[in-house]
Protein backbone atom coordinates (compact mmCIF):
# COMPACT_ATOMS: atom_id res chain seq x y z
CA UNK A 1 0.00 0.00 0.00
CA UNK A 2 1.60 3.01 -0.98
CA UNK A 3 -0.22 5.46 1.20
CA UNK A 4 -3.40 5.34 3.59
CA UNK A 5 -6.53 7.64 3.97
CA UNK A 6 -5.47 10.40 5.43
CA UNK A 7 -9.35 11.14 6.27
CA UNK A 8 -9.48 7.52 7.75
CA UNK A 9 -6.69 8.79 10.05
CA UNK A 10 -8.21 12.01 11.06
CA UNK A 11 -11.44 10.02 11.70
CA UNK A 12 -9.83 7.44 14.04
CA UNK A 13 -7.79 10.59 15.78
CA UNK A 14 -11.32 12.25 16.59
CA UNK A 15 -13.21 8.75 18.07
CA UNK A 16 -10.03 8.30 20.38
CA UNK A 17 -9.86 12.06 21.79
CA UNK A 18 -13.90 11.75 22.19
CA UNK A 19 -12.55 8.67 24.25
CA UNK A 20 -10.55 10.40 26.45
CA UNK A 21 -12.99 13.60 26.82
CA UNK A 22 -15.50 11.08 27.95
CA UNK A 23 -13.92 8.87 30.48
CA UNK A 24 -12.81 12.45 31.79
CA UNK A 25 -16.68 13.55 32.12
CA UNK A 26 -16.80 9.26 33.93
CA UNK A 27 -18.49 7.87 30.69
CA UNK A 28 -16.41 4.74 30.78
CA UNK A 29 -18.62 3.03 29.27
CA UNK A 30 -19.14 5.36 26.07
CA UNK A 31 -15.52 6.01 26.43
CA UNK A 32 -14.60 2.67 25.92
CA UNK A 33 -17.09 2.14 22.51
CA UNK A 34 -15.50 5.46 20.90
CA UNK A 35 -11.98 4.10 21.17
CA UNK A 36 -12.96 1.12 19.92
CA UNK A 37 -14.31 2.72 17.29
CA UNK A 38 -11.40 4.81 16.61
CA UNK A 39 -9.33 1.43 16.93
CA UNK A 40 -11.25 0.00 14.26
CA UNK A 41 -11.05 2.57 12.03
CA UNK A 42 -7.19 2.93 12.65
CA UNK A 43 -6.83 -0.30 11.42
CA UNK A 44 -8.85 -0.42 8.58
CA UNK A 45 -6.35 2.29 7.52
CA UNK A 46 -3.87 0.23 6.85
CA UNK A 47 -5.97 -2.49 4.72
CA UNK A 48 -7.98 -0.14 2.88
CA UNK A 49 -6.82 -0.31 -0.92
CA UNK A 50 -8.34 2.29 -3.61
CA UNK A 51 -11.44 1.00 -5.06
CA UNK A 52 -12.93 4.25 -7.59
CA UNK A 53 -11.63 6.89 -8.66
CA UNK A 54 -7.64 6.32 -8.05
CA UNK A 55 -5.50 9.37 -7.86
CA UNK A 56 -8.58 12.07 -7.54
CA UNK A 57 -10.46 13.86 -4.87
CA UNK A 58 -13.20 11.38 -5.74
CA UNK A 59 -10.92 8.28 -4.10
CA UNK A 60 -12.95 5.89 -2.69
CA UNK A 61 -11.59 2.45 -0.81
CA UNK A 62 -12.90 -0.72 -0.15
CA UNK A 63 -10.55 -3.27 2.71
CA UNK A 64 -8.36 -5.37 0.91
CA UNK A 65 -10.50 -8.69 0.98
CA UNK A 66 -7.50 -11.25 0.51
CA UNK A 67 -5.99 -9.80 4.01
CA UNK A 68 -9.05 -10.28 5.80
CA UNK A 69 -9.25 -13.62 4.77
CA UNK A 70 -5.51 -14.44 5.12
CA UNK A 71 -6.02 -13.02 8.82
CA UNK A 72 -9.24 -15.18 9.09
CA UNK A 73 -7.76 -18.13 8.49
CA UNK A 74 -4.82 -17.48 10.87
CA UNK A 75 -6.96 -16.78 13.63
CA UNK A 76 -9.44 -19.48 13.00
CA UNK A 77 -5.83 -22.67 12.83
CA UNK A 78 -4.93 -20.63 16.04
CA UNK A 79 -8.47 -21.26 18.01
CA UNK A 80 -9.12 -17.63 17.98
CA UNK A 81 -12.22 -18.18 16.22
CA UNK A 82 -15.10 -20.14 15.38
CA UNK A 83 -16.61 -17.58 12.87
CA UNK A 84 -17.16 -19.28 9.03
CA UNK A 85 -16.13 -15.74 7.53
CA UNK A 86 -13.89 -13.08 8.77
CA UNK A 87 -15.05 -10.42 10.79
CA UNK A 88 -15.22 -6.66 9.50
CA UNK A 89 -15.28 -5.28 12.77
CA UNK A 90 -13.40 -8.15 14.57
CA UNK A 91 -10.26 -6.00 16.22
CA UNK A 92 -8.01 -9.23 16.24
CA UNK A 93 -8.71 -9.90 12.86
CA UNK A 94 -7.76 -6.38 11.50
CA UNK A 95 -4.82 -6.55 13.61
CA UNK A 96 -3.89 -9.66 11.98
CA UNK A 97 -5.22 -8.34 8.34
CA UNK A 98 -2.19 -5.01 8.54
CA UNK A 99 0.97 -6.02 7.06
CA UNK A 100 3.72 -7.50 9.09
CA UNK A 101 5.87 -5.01 8.70
CA UNK A 102 3.68 -1.84 9.53
CA UNK A 103 2.53 -3.83 12.94
CA UNK A 104 6.39 -4.14 13.68
CA UNK A 105 7.22 -0.53 13.00
CA UNK A 106 4.05 0.76 14.69
CA UNK A 107 5.54 -1.63 17.62
CA UNK A 108 2.03 -2.64 17.88
CA UNK A 109 2.86 -6.39 17.97
CA UNK A 110 3.31 -5.72 21.74
CA UNK A 111 -0.73 -4.62 21.72
CA UNK A 112 -1.76 -7.89 20.64
CA UNK A 113 -3.41 -9.06 23.65
CA UNK A 114 -5.53 -5.84 24.00
CA UNK A 115 -6.73 -6.07 20.39
CA UNK A 116 -7.76 -9.37 21.35
CA UNK A 117 -9.49 -8.64 25.02
CA UNK A 118 -11.13 -5.23 23.27
CA UNK A 119 -11.96 -6.96 19.57
CA UNK A 120 -15.66 -7.12 19.55
CA UNK A 121 -16.43 -3.81 22.33
CA UNK A 122 -17.84 -1.93 19.66
CA UNK A 123 -20.24 -4.77 18.14
CA UNK A 124 -21.40 -6.56 21.72
CA UNK A 125 -21.67 -3.41 23.87
CA UNK A 126 -24.57 -3.43 25.50
CA UNK A 127 -26.59 -0.32 25.60
CA UNK A 128 -27.08 0.97 29.37
CA UNK A 129 -29.79 0.47 31.09
CA UNK A 130 -32.29 3.75 31.05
Amino acid sequence: MGHFPSWMLQGAHHYLKASEVLDAQNLPHVAQVNAAIGMEILLKSFISVPDQHPGTSGETYKLDSAALAAAHQHLKSVGKTSHKTADKHDLLTLFHAMPEAIRSSLSLDSQEDSFERYRDVFTHQQPASV
